[in-house]
């Protein structure tokens, strides 16, 4: 999934912001495995062309809540899994 639009990205010149807009309402795990719960306002990661930094992608103005499993490795953690949980609860930014 994750994998794919970057490739998608990449071959299109695509790019998004650098400082995405995320808020952390859980993190919780033991040793090598988490899961995190977080709220994401999309347009802060919606697809842009490098050359004018115009939207290819408009994801809606949402808050929209994804659960991640993460494992660390030898590189930190990674994400292994994404999951949509619909949206949040909370005002636009």
């Amino acid at each position: 999934m994750i994998a794919t639009g970057i490739a998608k990205a990449k071959a299109n010149d695509w790019t998004v912001s650098p400082r995405p807009v995320v808020h952390l309402q859980s993190l919780e795990g033991s040793g090598k495995k988490a899961t995190a719960q977080l709220c994401r306002w999309n347009p802060s990661v919606d697809w842009r062309r490098t050359s004018d930094n115009k939207n290819v992608q408009n994801s809606g103005q949402r808050w929209q809540n994804l659960k991640l499993t993460l494992v660390a490795g030898s590189r930190g953690w990674q994400v292994t899994s994404a999951a949509d949980n619909g949206t949040c609860a909370r005002k636009a930014p």
